[in-house]
């Protein structure tokens, strides 16, 4: 299970931040306003929000990836295990994978830097099975969900011209805590804490 539960989450973003992976050279919890239209499965919707806010350096989190989160934060996200700085083809990533697979749920932060075009990852979202456009913390996002089986959910936040944050979840089994609320309401929840940390 552990094994699937890493699958999807690299799936999730990959699907997501192919587009950009390919031009690449080389417990508070503040609220955010998502602004969209319902959708279907297999379709998208369009936000009307067009503040993506100015931009944010997130250039230092390529080798400190999992100094995004607090330490009073991250108990926010249940039960975890110690973060685990790693890679994606998209670039540098902070995995939070929880402590038991079954009970507890798994979140990941990648950092697009350079390869982030908002439009990029907005047209790339649109290959998943479900995308909406949103914002979070003011600024441009777009949720996919890969599978549309409502457990899991990947959120692009624009951060700038060509630099983009995306957070994943893939919701555990048996977490009844994080399956009371929608996979992408918690990366959207969680999306925003990372724009108030980078001082957005």
């Amino acid at each position: 299970m552990k094994r699937i539960v890493g699958t999807t989450l690299v799936l999730g973003t990959a699907v997501v931040l192919a587009a950009c992976s390919a031009s690449d050279p080389g417990k508070p919890k503040p609220e955010s306003t998502p602004t969209r239209t319902s959708a279907t499965a297999g379709t998208g919707t369009t936000s009307t929000s067009t503040s993506g806010g100015p931009a944010l350096d997130i250039a230092k989190y390529r080798t400190a990836q999992c100094d995004i989160l607090k330490a009073d934060q991250l108990s926010g996200l249940g039960q975890i295990r110690a973060p685990e700085a790693t890679r994606t083809d998209a670039g540098p990533s902070c995995k939070y994978a929880g402590k038991d697979s079954l009970a507890n749920s798994t979140y990941e932060i990648v950092f697009a830097v350079g390869n982030g075009a908002y439009e990029d990852v907005l047209a790339n979202s649109k290959k998943a099975v479900f995308y909406e456009e949103v914002t979070v913390a003011g600024r441009k996002a777009v949720n996919a969900d890969v599978y549309g089986q409502n457990r899991d959910c990947s959120t692009a936040i624009s951060t700038g011209a060509k630099d983009s944050v995306l957070v994943a979840i893939s919701v555990a089994k048996n977490d009844r805590t994080a399956a009371a609320e929608k996979p992408c309401a918690l990366t959207e929840r969680l999306g925003a804490i990372v724009v108030a940390n980078l001082g957005g």
